[in-house]
């Protein structure tokens, strides 16, 4: 991965270990933010590990040079996948409501688009109180229902 995407890969999970609770873990071999228990981001495999990766796996975690991340989009996650930039998260994930949203080497990355698809998936896994944590930090009226969990 090029500086640039390095910094923004830095950047975004800077935001997500920002949010009310969050914390990083390292299960599997792949850095991901918790919240409780729950994890809501999988930031995925360095290129060092692409590179070395079957052809099978490199279907699952990309080439080396692409950027790609995990999470849980209950609201926006069928756009995301007809716009192209995600797909339903292999596993088994996917039928759960996870999306991996993946760059290719040279794209730009979305820094705000990608910030408000860690936000959801956050607000789809963390705790209500929490949630209303984050509420009260940002100023804006809460999203999640019992439903959306």
């Amino acid at each position: 991965m090029d500086r640039c995407r390095a910094r923004i890969a830095e950047e975004l999970k800077e935001f997500a270990l920002g949010l009310p609770g969050a914390y990083e873990d390292t299960p599997w071999g792949e850095s991901v933010a918790r919240v409780k228990k729950g994890v809501f981001v999988y930031f995925g495999r360095s290129d060092q590990e692409k590179e070395h990766a079957s052809e099978k796996k490199r279907e699952h975690i990309g080439e080396p040079g692409s950027y790609s991340i995990n999470v849980k989009l209950l609201h926006s996650g069928r756009e995301a996948i007809a716009s192209g930039i995600g797909r339903p998260s292999d596993y088994g994930l996917g039928a759960k409501g996870w999306v991996t949203l993946t760059f290719p080497p040279g794209a730009l990355l979305p820094v705000d688009d990608l910030k408000g698809r860690i936000e959801e998936s956050y607000r789809a896994v963390a705790p209500p109180t929490l949630v209303k944590q984050l509420e009260a930090m940002r100023g804006t009226p809460a999203k999640v229902r019992k439903s959306d969990r």
